[in-house]
C-alpha cells in the first residue's frame, strides 16, 4: 500500500482494510503488532482500515473497547463488517 500511495498520490489516499479473525482479535498483542508493520511499512496509519465481525466485538465487550481505543489512538480506521465506526473517548 505505502508502493502504491508513491506511484499512485490520490486525494484522499487510498486505503486497504484488513480482515481480522476472532483469534487474531483476541490476542494481546494485536495493536503492537500492527503498529509494528505500520512501522516497518511507512504506510500511513490512516490508510489502514481494521476489520471484524460483531460476533467477536460481542465475545468480550471490555476487551473489544481496550482494543479499538488502542487503534484508534494508532489513527487506524476500524468497523464491524461492513459498518464504519466512529469512537471517541
Amino acid at each position: 500500500m505505502a508502493s502504491w500511495h508513491l506511484q499512485f498520490p490520490s486525494e484522499p489516499p487510498l486505503t486497504i482494510a484488513v480482515n481480522v479473525s476472532g483469534k487474531q482479535f483476541m490476542q494481546p498483542d494485536l495493536v503492537g503488532h500492527v503498529a509494528q508493520i505500520l512501522h516497518e511499512t511507512h504506510l500511513d496509519t490512516g490508510s489502514l482500515g481494521v476489520e471484524f465481525t460483531e460476533s467477536v466485538a460481542l465475545q468480550d465487550t471490555e476487551r473489544t473497547a481496550l482494543v479499538l481505543g488502542e487503534l484508534k489512538a494508532l489513527g487506524v480506521h476500524t468497523s464491524i463488517d461492513d459498518l464504519a465506526l466512529d469512537i471517541h473517548r
